[in-house]
């Protein structure tokens, strides 16, 4: 028996609402069930600023004032600072703009072909080509 009182029973092992014999939620209304619900709540982003701070702050303290103070870290940044710079003095930019726009629209056509292509072009077949094929095999033994 399904109960429509609003209220809900007070549970008499704890003094805490029972929602025994009440109406379930549909999950047609809702779209999810109530476990999926529950998990869509805890892979939600944090939301207390508190947590938020501790977690910009222990990024601040722990990763840049290390990274700041490794001897290692600082060659790196230092050889790739050189790096950059000596690529920007050889290359013109006219032509890196070229080149890059060229790779784009190879990009795309190869895309765009691949997104075409029958599985015949590209090798694939389906469970029924190669059963087919298999039986074939066997009736040409």
């Amino acid at each position: 028996r399904v109960d429509d009182d609003p209220r809900p029973r007070v549970c008499a092992c704890e003094g805490l609402p029972s929602f025994a014999g009440r109406r379930r939620t549909s999950t047609a209304a809702t779209g999810r069930s109530r476990r999926q619900r529950a998990n869509l709540a805890q892979l939600r982003p944090m939301s207390n600023p508190f947590i938020q701070r501790v977690a910009n702050w222990l990024a601040q303290e722990v990763v840049v004032k290390g990274l700041a103070e490794n001897k290692t870290f600082q060659r790196f940044a230092l050889r790739t600072d050189a790096h950059v710079q000596e690529f920007t003095k050889k290359v013109n930019p006219a032509e890196l703009a070229k080149s890059v726009d060229s790779f784009a629209k190879n990009v795309s056509e190869t895309v765009a072909k691949e997104m075409k292509a029958t599985p015949e072009q590209v090798g694939f077949k389906s469970k029924q080509e190669l059963l087919a094929e298999a039986r074939a095999k066997q009736a040409a033994k």
